[in-house]
Formats: structure tokens, C-alpha cells, sequence
């Protein structure tokens, strides 16, 4: 059975799940003691440029735009997140993240990559296609999967979303987990898939600090 959702809605869901939370510009927010704060304006990062994101670092490709994402400590003041970074192919600005193909990038400590895999794919909802994926990456074969979700839009139309989850080994019980946004879309365009030799140059830059 397919599920019912408005374009609208679907756009809020993944920029909570997908995309960095910050966005280019500012915008004003309120500390605990009432102080007026502002968001600090997004750093992007061309292609062809090597990022240290605190945690770890990373190569964004040529023809890609490396985003950063922001936190707020409990002061209320702002920080960049040390374990998350997101990159957006043919992007030009940090609103880009919504509109074109994405690779996000979390550093966890949670547990190895093989274990958070099997783990994450317990969760997957049963109407959801998945398949086991297994992919090499710079010696490493790093674990992941693809999966469909399948929606109806409003006026009965078809959406489909289409990703994959790959996780890159760093140590026996860390990695990085990483998760490509490969298709949204009514009529069927590609977006991007783990094998893709972009994505699997960024998974073999990936270095922990």
C-alpha cells in the first residue's frame, strides 16, 4: 500500500532528516536569558578543497559545495558541529540542499559499521523495497543498503524517494555513516547512488582527527 503525502510535507520531512538545519543568511533567535542571537551565515566550501569538520576530515569533489551545519550550546550560543558535515552536488549556495542530490556525512562513535547497519535496518518499515549493499572504498568494504519509499501525492500522482545508507569503517567501534539522497522525483530522473565515483572518492577521504 502506498503512502499519502503532499509535496509540501514531504519537502519539511527531508530537510529535517536530510539536510543541515542551517541556511544562508541570517535568521534571529532568542538565548535563555531573552538576549536577541543571530544564526551565523552557513561556511560553504568549493570543490576540490579538503574540509576539517572538527571530528574528522573530508575531499569535496569538483562540481560539488561542502555545507556546514550549526548547533547551539546552552548558553544559546552557536557553534559548528565537529561530526556532521553535508555536501550537495552542482550546488551553489547552502539552500541548495533542497532542491539537488545530497551526501551526508555523520561521524558516530555509537557503534562499528557493520553493527549500526544491521541495527538501522531494523527500523526499516516493512512496505519500504531494501536491498543489502556492500560497497568498496579504499580497502574497506563498507556496508549499507538501498531503500524505496513510495508515496502518493494528493491528486493520486507517484512520488518515489530513493537512498542510500553506506557505512565507512574508522575504527572497530566507530564510522561514519553516510546517506545519498539519490531520487525525488515524479518522472524518474537520477540522482545519485553509493557507487557513483564521486561518492566513493568522498568515502575514501574520509579521516578521523
Amino acid at each position: 500500500m502506498k503512502k499519502t503525502i503532499t509535496a509540501t510535507l514531504l519537502v519539511i520531512a527531508l530537510a529535517f532528516c536530510l539536510a543541515a538545519c542551517g541556511s544562508s543568511g541570517t535568521a534571529a533567535t532568542t538565548s535563555d536569558d531573552g538576549a536577541p542571537r543571530k544564526i551565523p551565515e552557513v561556511p560553504v566550501t568549493p570543490g576540490e578543497s579538503t574540509v576539517d569538520v572538527g571530528d574528522f576530515t573530508l575531499t569535496v569533489p569538483e562540481g560539488w559545495l561542502g555545507v556546514a551545519d550549526f548547533d547551539m550550546d546552552e548558553k544559546g550560543d552557536f557553534f559548528i558541529e565537529p561530526y556532521y558535515y553535508l555536501l550537495v552536488k552542482g550546488g551553489q549556495s547552502a539552500d541548495d540542499q533542497f532542491v539537488k542530490p545530497t551526501v551526508s556525512v555523520y561521524y558516530t562513535t555509537e557503534n562499528g559499521a557493520q553493527e549500526l547497519r544491521d541495527s538501522n535496518m531494523t527500523g526499516i518499515s516493512s512496505e519500504d523495497e531494501t536491498t543489502v549493499l556492500d560497497i568498496a572504498a579504499g580497502g574497506k568494504t563498507c556496508p549499507g543498503y538501498h531503500s524505496v519509499m513510495s508515496f502518493e501525492n494528493d491528486d493520486g500522482s507517484p512520488l518515489v524517494l530513493e537512498y542510500d545508507y553506506v557505512y565507512v569503517p574508522a575504527t572497530d567501534s566507530s564510522c561514519f555513516r553516510l546517506m545519498m539522497l539519490t531520487y525525488i522525483t515524479t518522472d524518474g530522473e537520477t540522482g545519485i547512488r553509493a557507487t557513483d565515483e564521486d561518492v566513493v572518492a568522498i568515502m575514501e577521504s574520509l579521516k578521523v582527527n
